[in-house]
């Protein structure tokens, strides 16, 4: 019997821990959605024509691309393997594949803008972005979401200073780039992960186990942005700003989604099998609740955003929005489930999964804007998600029957 309450009381202060820090994840988040997508953007774009502001969101896009291909799939790798496995080579990798994408992003913009301006903004963008995405991962190793929270808001400080600056006649770019410098000054003084030796120990079973994370990453990404992509070279400018704002209401729900999923694959790679069974009964049933709330408060929050902050596009934007927010509630039922994946199934059937939903999404994608402009993306987008979720269930019910463990843990 004291054996029982001892375990209950144990459960309970787990439990309490993980919502306390689902919280705080959650809070850092918001903090940071609403400095960017609720107050410094769409003061922007009082500032800019609709094509300037599309081409706008377009950079901000590829900005966030990069960084996560390169940071958050090496952070991600790193926490599969709970910051032991290879440790002395991830310095290294890191450093490399930020130079990479600096690389190749300089030579996307030089190739599409066909001119130089703007080009150091943009190289300084993709490496701070990338550092920060990668570094941050320390906090969540140690399970330190305190150090979460405060970070965003630091970055929310350096953010509006480069805000006062874009009002003060400087590009756009301030906004960005000063957020990113404040967070790693942050970040760099709280952790010591960036002091770790370029050594090259391991370095062949880094770099292959990293290739597959960033195919999978990239795949993932491109699931994520493969809309907005689409719709600036197929439709213009204009339209993906009226998209943009048409889907930016949606967020205010899927940063819950995204908070939960930090929080999880972090305690998912400390649980054990019977912490691990709970968990997934725990977040099955939670998910399922959440999708059907999730489609009408996304409407609500959509409509709400619209009408405060983007007025003059209510008339062109609505017929959208209830279509939006059930796609993006399937969106969030898979966010909510994929750190089992990115912890316990196979490399190569996650690669797989992504590279395969990737494949249908963009095509689907591309077809629909050909045919029906952005009622053909969200449908696109739809259909795509669909066949995710179907395939994450489907892989999740074959690895985690099937395997105990031990097997997971000693599996590549």
């Amino acid at each position: 019997m004291r054996e029982n309450n001892m375990m209950t009381t144990s459960l309970k202060q787990k439990a309490v821990k993980f919502i306390g820090d689902a919280g705080l994840t959650l809070i850092a988040n918001c903090i940071s959605m609403i400095t960017l997508q609720i107050i410094i953007f769409p003061g922007i774009g009082n500032h800019m024509t609709d094509d300037d502001f599309g081409n706008m969101i377009f950079w901000y896009t590829v900005f966030n691309f990069a960084a996560s291909v390169t940071g958050s799939a090496l952070s991600n790798l790193r926490l599969r393997n709970q910051g032991q496995i290879y440790r002395r080579s991830y310095q290294f990798v890191m450093m490399l594949s930020l130079l990479v994408s600096t690389a190749g992003i300089a030579v996307f913009y030089l190739i599409y803008t066909q001119e130089t301006e703007g080009l150091l903004y943009v190289m300084l963008l993709v490496l701070l972005m990338g550092m920060r995405n990668y570094y941050i991962v320390a906090f969540r190793l140690e399970l330190k979401f305190n150090k979460v929270l405060l970070n965003s808001i630091l970055q929310a400080i350096g953010a509006f200073i480069g805000f006062y600056l874009y009002l003060q006649g400087c590009q756009w770019y301030y906004v960005l780039l000063l957020g990113e410098v404040f967070s790693l000054v942050y970040i760099f003084a709280a952790t010591s992960l960036w002091k770790e030796r370029i050594a090259t120990e391991n370095l062949s079973a880094t770099i292959r186990e990293y290739g597959v994370f960033l195919l999978i990453t990239l795949s993932s990404q491109l699931i994520l942005y493969a809309d907005r992509f689409v719709l600036k070279f197929i439709l213009g400018n204009s339209l993906l700003t009226s998209y943009y704002i048409a889907t930016n209401g949606t967020k205010i729900l899927s940063i819950c989604a995204s908070a939960s999923s930090s929080v999880v694959l972090s305690y998912l790679s400390k649980m054990n099998k019977n912490g691990i069974n709970e968990a997934k009964k725990f977040f099955l049933g939670i998910g399922s609740a959440f999708f059907i709330a999730s489609i009408f408060i996304n409407y609500l929050c959509s409509e709400a955003y619209v009408w405060i902050l983007y007025r003059n596009y209510m008339d062109e934007v609505q017929p959208y929005i209830w279509s939006i927010s059930l796609v993006s509630a399937v969106n969030m039922l898979i966010t909510m489930i994929k750190p089992f994946t990115i912890r316990f199934v196979t490399q190569k059937n996650l690669m797989k999964m992504e590279v395969g939903c990737m494949s249908i999404q963009v095509m689907l994608t591309i077809l629909g804007a050909a045919g029906f402009g952005i009622f053909g993306v969200i449908l696109a987008r739809g259909i795509s998600f669909i066949a995710n979720a179907v395939w994450i269930v489907c892989l999740l019910k074959k690895e985690m029957g099937e395997r105990s463990i031990s097997e997971y843990e000693n599996h590549v």
